[in-house]
């Protein structure tokens, strides 16, 4: 499963929790919520698969820094590891 974020038209995970709530609060992702991180991600984060931490990592510092600066920083990783 390749899970393209909360706001992917295209999603084909219809029974996301987190797809849903996101859906449903208006947000562009999990990151913007008040309640970040909730019970419902603190299990999706710490359910012992790779992608969810590294899911979790982004979202905190898309929380700390925005995801403007957060998308130039992955940006810039990219070219360096294109190098």
């Amino acid at each position: 499963m390749n899970c393209m974020g909360c706001r992917y038209e295209d999603n084909l995970i219809d029974d996301c929790p987190t797809r849903s709530c996101a859906v449903k609060r208006g947000l562009l992702h999990c990151g913007e919520c008040e309640i970040f991180p909730c019970a419902e991600l603190n299990n999706f984060y710490n359910d012992d698969i790779p992608h969810h931490e590294v899911a979790y990592k982004n979202m905190l510092r898309i929380k700390e820094i925005g995801i403007e600066k957060w998308l130039l920083e992955q940006k810039k990783g990219e070219k360096q590891d294109d190098k």
